[in-house]
């Protein structure tokens, strides 16, 4: 085996790596997210309704977990009207009201 055969070598195991490594990431901080599409959710600075779920790394133990993405509402459950988008990670994520199953 050569240099360049080597190095084709090592990247496909590194691309494979990589591969099995994010699935294991999603895995685990979907199964444990507790929260689903439609949820509304909140902190201390603000309340959303759940449009979109993704994964991440939390910053300080880099434990899967996931964050939350919708549209900002207020106290009383309606969009604001300038439509802003707000995030919540998962961590300081409290159930408001659960999603309606339409």
């Amino acid at each position: 085996m050569n240099s360049t055969a080597y190095k084709q070598a090592l990247n496909i195991l590194d691309r494979a790596y990589q591969t099995k490594k994010n699935n294991l990431i999603k895995q685990c901080a979907l199964e444990n997210n507790p929260y689903k599409i439609g949820d509304i959710i909140e902190e201390q600075e603000q309340r959303i309704k759940v449009k979109k779920i993704s994964v991440t790394l939390d910053y300080t133990s880099r434990v899967p977990t996931c964050f939350f993405e919708g549209k900002r509402l207020t106290k009383e459950n309606k969009e604001y009207k300038s439509g802003k988008y707000g995030r919540i990670y998962q961590q300081s994520a409290k159930l408001v009201e659960e999603g309606k199953n339409d």
